[in-house]
């Protein structure tokens, strides 16, 4: 079965909760529209694109994030691997794009984030995976933080990963996610080499 195929199973089997999403943040916000956009080889929902425009969301309104392995099985270690090699990608074209440094990136935890053990620190930087409520209490002794949410798709070959940003801080007593930019990647695995390779990377501003 080919990519396009998993990538059609992951986005009919998450459609009931980006539609869920979308009805959340608009109860919220109200702000929301209900068209698609193209994003890469994958289909992001407006839910997720309007999300992260450039406007401070209270948590009250942060949704859940999904991540999936769009129908095909793979080992924890293999899983690991296009992980780490997703966010050492990230953090080395971030720093490239605007200078961007941060000595711990923090990495959304949720239901479908899959059960893998991360590396303590990727390309010199520490790497914490933890819920939005564990975040919001690093807030407690920090004036800010870098928080992503993973959403990812992979096959035997490829994996599409989608890097949604935010700047986190307190305002008012309450934790503001700032959206600050998302971030596409693609991975290749090359048999000949048996390494995981980066294929694309591209930044979306909000």
């Amino acid at each position: 079965m080919n990519f396009a195929i998993h990538q059609l199973k992951f986005i009919m089997q998450h459609m009931c909760l980006w539609t869920l999403c979308l009805f959340f943040i608009h109860s919220c916000n109200g702000q929301l529209k209900t068209n698609e956009c193209a994003t890469g080889s994958i289909i992001i929902p407006a839910s997720l694109q309007e999300f992260a425009r450039p406007v401070e969301i209270p948590y009250s309104c942060l949704p859940v994030f999904t991540s999936a392995q769009a129908g095909y099985s793979m080992g924890k270690n293999e899983q690991a691997t296009y992980y780490s090699q997703a966010i050492a990608e990230y953090i080395k074209a971030a720093y490239k794009r605007d200078r961007s440094g941060f000595d711990t990136l923090f990495i959304g935890k949720h239901d479908d984030f899959p059960d893998i053990t991360l590396p303590a620190t990727i390309r010199h930087t520490n790497i914490k995976l933890l819920t939005t409520k564990e975040a919001d209490k690093k807030l407690l002794y920090r004036r800010s933080l870098v928080y992503v949410n993973i959403i990812g798709a992979i096959s035997k070959e490829h994996a599409h990963f989608v890097f949604v940003t935010f700047l986190v801080r307190k305002t008012s007593g309450n934790p503001m996610y700032k959206p600050k930019h998302n971030c596409d990647i693609d991975l290749n695995y090359n048999p000949a080499k048996k390494i995981v390779e980066l294929h694309k990377i591209k930044f979306r501003n909000y």
